[in-house]
């Protein structure tokens, strides 16, 4: 194997976050575009609000897609002995003992 094991757990976990973050912030956007969109629309044929419902819900789905890579990703993740013992340690909040 090359390279450091704890630099591939670093970029995975980057990888993780970056699916979250990105995809929950188009899904955010894509919402609040759309709703621009429906105010819009009301007011200029009331009769077509429903249809333009479609919009809001694919910018959801764009952020359940994330949440699903995310997972897909962290799946795939295998832990280094160093990396196991460095969370151990910390969150418990006390320094090794040997």
């Amino acid at each position: 194997m090359y390279g450091d094991p704890n630099q591939a757990l670093f970029f995975g976990g980057m990888g993780i976050v970056s699916a979250l973050v990105f995809g929950n912030m188009g899904a955010a956007y894509g919402t609040a575009k759309s709703g621009v969109g429906i105010c819009s629309v009301a007011v200029l044929k009331p009769e077509l609000i429903i249809k333009s419902i479609i919009p809001v819900v694919m910018a959801g789905i764009l952020g359940v897609y994330g949440l699903i890579i995310s997972v897909i990703i962290s799946g795939t993740r295998k832990l280094s002995r160093f990396s196991v013992n460095f969370s151990i340690t910390f969150s418990q909040g006390c320094p090794l003992r040997r």
